[in-house]
């Protein structure tokens, strides 16, 4: 509200309010930041027609804002993410696709539900995001043999039996652009 008038944003997906109040929000194939200090003046960050944009979040100081974008390269049901960051106070923009960085070669960017997605180190430096391996799509039309000899149910075997297939973390420093894995097979959470 400015001057006791009501500002709509139509098409909303998600958003989220920096400490200093400017508005980061999701909507159908762009990122926007809404700015209440200046009028509800609207500043797009990034567009695609084909994208989905998701998982928002803030840095401690309100300067860096990190998000995701989905695509699945093969048309798959493995779903891949790149991160990109946004530097308020630079306007400028950096990108992580892992099918163009050699330590990810092979892995996805992905989430585990109920966990942040992305998270800011305190300086607002480093982002912490979560890798696995894709699993393998089996065709749904076949049929499902269940070894009993394991605990696990069928779905839950594809995810936690193979150290390969658990979402491990890593952390991208946006200063160099370097990727450290701290979740590796042998220690993986």
């Amino acid at each position: 509200f400015t001057n006791n008038k009501n500002h709509f944003f139509k098409e909303v997906n998600e958003f989220t309010i920096s400490k200093e109040g400017t508005v980061a929000v999701s909507m159908p194939n762009n990122v926007k930041l809404i700015l209440p200090a200046h009028g509800f003046i609207e500043q797009t960050i990034v567009q695609d027609s084909s994208a989905v944009f998701n998982k928002l979040v803030w840095d401690d100081r309100g300067k860096n804002l990190a998000f995701l974008q989905e695509f699945s390269p093969n048309r798959t049901a493995n779903i891949n993410h790149k991160i990109f960051s946004y530097d308020v106070t630079k306007c400028n923009t950096k990108v992580l696709n892992p099918l163009a960085v050699k330590d990810l070669e092979g892995q996805n960017i992905g989430y585990k539900f109920g966990n942040a997605p992305l998270r800011f180190s305190n300086d607002g430096e480093r982002i912490f995001f979560s890798y696995s391996t894709p699993h393998e799509i089996t065709d749904k039309k076949a049929y499902e043999i269940w070894d009993s000899a394991t605990s696990l149910e069928y779905g839950q075997n594809l995810l936690f039996a193979n150290p390969d297939n658990e979402i491990k973390l890593a952390v991208w420093t946006l200063g160099n652009g370097e990727i450290i894995k701290i979740g590796t097979n042998k220690a993986s959470r």
